[in-house]
């Protein structure tokens, strides 16, 4: 398949992963001027005959309802809101590469998710950034990169 508009497929991806697991629904932002604070990236990098990376950049409150949504309690640990978004990121990723791939045998490798922290000045230039995709999930911004090199 040749890749002809990432928006669509990491829009398509991340809802996808969002709906199945958690049972949330994606829109188009209300206000894309928002300035969250507190703001986490899940990266994570792949290769194949098409590499790239997927960042997605939320605030932590997003994580802690992704979190308990996706595993039915309440009151988790800050590491398992952390896991929960680096497990939003394993997973859109898993949608995302058969969507890149030229063939059904084609093959991908997935790095391990990471988080880095993102300062609430920055969060304008990443929303900015080419390829990227500013959803809503239940009244949270969400910020979703595809990089492909």
């Amino acid at each position: 398949m040749k890749v002809t508009d990432t928006m669509d497929i990491i829009t398509e991806s991340v809802s996808q992963a969002l709906e199945k697991i958690a049972f949330l629904e994606v829109m188009p932002p209300e206000d894309e001027n928002t300035d969250p604070k507190d703001i986490i990236v899940a990266k994570i990098d792949f290769g194949g005959n098409v590499s790239g990376r997927i960042q997605i950049a939320s605030e932590r409150e997003f994580t802690r309802m992704f979190a308990e949504n996706m595993s039915g309690m309440e009151a988790l640990t800050d590491e398992q809101y952390d896991d929960a978004l680096k497990e939003l990121a394993n997973i859109t990723c898993g949608l995302v590469l058969p969507m890149l791939a030229e063939s059904q045998k084609e093959q991908f490798n997935m790095d391990v998710p990471c988080l880095t922290e993102l300062s609430p000045p920055k969060w304008q230039d990443f929303v900015a950034e080419d390829d990227t995709v500013l959803l809503e999930v239940e009244g949270h911004p969400l910020c979703v990169k595809l990089e492909l090199y």
